[in-house]
């Protein structure tokens, strides 16, 4: 998925991707800690498509749980803040 076709993104995969909602966009380099998660290898989350997936740290790529979610949104809402 291209960043430029959501309003919320947060990927990454590989080394790159990104943290995008109104207002902030971030190229990031390396995976997000985000509080809630397991240590990350790969993220995809775009709730505009409901698409919510994760790969932990020497795991297997899965969708994400409900609180998950919920730990994703509260990040982004700091983030946009400046608080993250």
């Amino acid at each position: 998925m291209s960043e430029e076709l959501y309003p919320v993104r947060v990927f990454f995969e590989g080394d790159r991707g990104c943290v995008k909602c109104p207002g902030l966009y971030r190229a990031i380099s390396r995976a997000p800690v985000i509080p809630g998660l397991p240590k990350l290898t790969s993220i995809d989350f775009a709730p505009s498509v409901y698409a919510g997936a994760l790969q932990p740290n020497m795991g297997e790529r899965r969708e994400m749980s409900a609180a998950e979610i919920q730990a994703v949104v509260a990040w982004l809402l700091a983030v946009q803040a400046g608080a993250a």
